[in-house]
């Protein structure tokens, strides 16, 4: 499959349902290639944030492509999902039903991942998970929210 630039294809894919690692694995090529001219890598920023917080806190990656935030955090307090797993310590899923039990995450996070047109789906699906007052981190480009919300 031949993606079109980064920039689109980050749209493009909210519609697709890749089933075929391979063609995720090409996504994510694309998506590292593009990160190398950003000012701002928001995982980064993110996983800042985490290491702020209580080590107690459980996080969920919704949306984890590359699973960054569990490779800095760890396994035992990160839970990651996304539509194809890039490894075996992700969860293969649509993130707006995860397989977690209700209040299961101190925290949430959304990382350039609610590209679906469902992505309130993505959003209510998080809100059960998290416990009451948990943390909801969502990092989006203006672009790609420009007529959404």
């Amino acid at each position: 499959m031949k993606f079109r630039p980064f920039v689109e294809a980050r749209e493009y894919v909210g519609t697709l349902k890749l089933k075929n690692t391979r063609e995720w694995k090409e996504y994510h090529r694309q998506y590292r290639e593009a990160r190398k001219s950003w000012s701002v890598i928001p995982y980064e920023e993110i996983i800042k944030r985490i290491k702020q917080l209580s080590k107690r806190h459980q996080i969920g990656d919704f949306g984890c492509g590359e699973a960054k935030i569990m490779e800095a955090i760890g396994p035992q307090r990160v839970y990651s999902f996304d539509h194809v797993a890039i490894n075996d310590k992700v969860t293969a899923c649509d993130t707006k039903k995860v397989p977690l039990a209700d209040e299961a995450l101190d925290v949430a996070v959304f990382s350039l991942s609610l590209m679906g047109k469902n992505w309130h789906e993505y959003i209510t699906e998080a809100k059960r998970c998290l416990v009451t007052n948990g943390i909801l981190i969502i990092a989006e480009t203006t672009k790609s929210l420009k007529g959404r919300l």
